[in-house]
């Protein structure tokens, strides 16, 4: 597919994971040939060949990542929750955040986690009662 990347555990708490997913890597020819088309892979092969400075090629390469991330940031959690439920049918709930966002969506998640297993414990302790 030409995308490389790696995925750390960030925090898990009972049925709750947070992943952080890092795009390491685009081999831009074959993520084209998988995605669009060997011409179009060979098109782009073309184009940046005949341009011949590697600060400029290295330019459109970041600029062309830049892109992609964008793009996957909105795409892959759909894609990762369809093909979880069709393999292992997991009904999961993904949610894409960037770094910046990810303190504070950690922080507000464990929060709620905590205050639900609170009024989960008061509720049990009152059915216990009765």
């Amino acid at each position: 597919m030409g995308v490389k990347a790696t995925a750390t555990t960030a925090y898990t708490q009972s049925a709750f994971a947070c992943l952080e997913v890092t795009l390491v890597d685009v081999d831009m020819f074959q993520f084209l040939k998988f995605n669009a088309g060997l011409a179009v892979a060979e098109k782009y092969s073309d184009f940046i060949a005949k341009l011949g400075f590697p600060a400029l090629t290295d330019f459109i390469r970041s600029f062309i990542l830049n892109f992609l991330v964008g793009k996957l940031l909105v795409q892959l959690p759909a894609t990762m929750k369809e093909k979880l439920y069709l393999k292992m049918n997991a009904e999961v709930e993904f949610i894409a955040c960037t770094e910046e966002e990810q303190g504070p969506f950690l922080v507000s998640t464990i929060a709620q986690l905590n205050e639900s297993r609170d009024e989960k414990k008061a509720e049990d302790s009152r059915d216990a009662g009765n």
